[in-house]
């Protein structure tokens, strides 16, 4: 990757730990990430909550060397909204003094628990930096299941509104769907693309003669689906809870064997342990780390279904391509993009669990099908790695300053 030697500062909200010998702790996650941006941003500046390091789970020490190449830009903790609100003069401080000590402003549309790039955005066009947007999710946005309170209608009308006035001025935006440029550049001045959110490692993938002898095993049993992610409306939950409903009525016709996982914690663990309790081909299993613990249980499934009601796009898509496991999903713009009907896996109606039990029955019924959806779906998370994102990012940022 060509490097953008400019001064590249990245807002984010994802906080960084230090321990009492000073070293920096970073989630698995976000710390895989953030070392990718070093292989083309040499100056780059992190700015971000610092907080002291205490029992959190599944953090990793940044290396002294990467640590090297990093500058931190320390905001002070933001663990819930009045903490972040009272810490905000603060952070707005530091922040200020930070975009002026950078050419380039790497930020968002919104943020948790406040939104940063409310402010950070006007900033970096005020002192005339250049502004890249990511746009990776839109939970702001309201969906069949969001209650419409007034303070949820404020947040969705003044983010909309905010972030269209962002987008619209920055030099690039980066979203992970096309449906985010339709609905947000709406005049767009500068560059505008969109690159899929992958964190799916390059070792991360099944080869391909694996993922054949796998399918070939699959072949022998009953059809075997499975929904990992959090246990809420908005992804859906509902949908293949009624969706399961249907397929065990008497009248259903259930001629195929299948068997329906769902994996998760959320605030409708419950009632999917009631239909677990009440229909023999239903489970409910409590999550695996991710990473191989994780890639070896998804490997087993025939398909993975993501039912979700919102235009996200979720990262499960692509974990479960890269283990040769095609995709059932609802038709939103954020899975229409990347899972393609009868080539990596199947669409059905937004919200509707008749069409996804139908959906469910048509894939049961065609082992052979859903085998040659997953080698496609493998060939297709080859093209859709994080090195591959940040490899596309890279390119994106020489076109708004080539001279470096």
């Amino acid at each position: 990757m060509t490097p953008f030697t400019e001064r590249y500062l990245l807002v984010t909200g994802l906080p960084y730990y230090l321990d009492l010998a000073g070293r920096v702790w970073l989630d698995r996650l976000w710390h895989r990430d953030l070392v990718l941006h070093l292989d083309y941003l040499p100056r780059l500046m992190l700015a971000a909550p610092r907080m002291s390091k205490g029992d959190e789970r599944d953090l990793v020490p940044l290396a002294d060397a990467d640590r090297r190449r990093l500058q931190f830009v320390p905001l002070p903790p933001m663990r819930s909204k009045l903490e972040a609100l009272r810490a905000l003069p603060t952070a707005l401080r530091a922040l200020w003094r930070a975009v002026g000590d950078a050419d380039t402003v790497h930020s968002a549309i919104a943020g948790w628990p406040i939104p940063l790039g409310w402010f950070v955005n006007p900033i970096a066009l005020a002192r005339k930096r250049k502004l890249v947007l990511v746009i990776e999710s839109a939970f702001w946005r309201l969906t069949p299941s969001t209650p419409r309170t007034a303070a949820k209608l404020l947040r969705y009308h003044l983010t909309e509104a905010l972030g269209r006035w962002s987008t619209n001025r920055a030099h690039l935006v980066i979203a992970t769907h096309r449906g985010y440029l339709r609905s947000l550049a709406t005049h767009p001045r500068g560059i505008t693309a969109v690159t899929p959110a992958s964190w799916v490692a390059e070792e991360d993938l099944l080869a391909r003669e694996a993922a054949a002898r796998l399918w070939q095993r699959k072949q022998a049993g009953p059809a075997r689906f499975a929904f990992f992610g959090r246990l809420i409306a908005d992804k859906g939950v509902r949908v293949l809870l009624e969706a399961v409903r249907q397929l065990a009525a008497p009248d259903a016709r259930l001629k195929v064997d299948c068997r329906i996982d769902f994996i998760g914690q959320g605030e409708l663990l419950a009632e999917c342990r009631r239909a677990a309790a009440a229909f023999p081909f239903v489970r409910v299993l409590d999550p695996v780390p991710y990473g191989e613990p994780f890639y070896s249980v998804a490997r087993e499934y025939h398909a993975v279904i993501v039912p979700s009601l919102s235009d996200e796009q979720p990262r499960i898509i692509y974990d479960a391509y890269s283990q040769a496991v095609p995709v059932v999903c609802s038709d939103t713009e954020g899975n229409r993009d990347e899972v393609i009907d009868g080539a990596t896996g199947y669409h059905f109606q937004t919200g509707s669990p008749h069409a996804l039990a139908r959906r469910l029955l048509e894939a049961a019924a065609q082992p052979g099908e859903l085998a040659r959806l997953g080698m496609n779906a493998l060939e297709r998370a080859r093209r859709t790695t994080q090195t591959e994102m940040h490899r596309r990012r890279a390119e994106l940022l020489q076109r708004i300053c080539p001279s470096t």
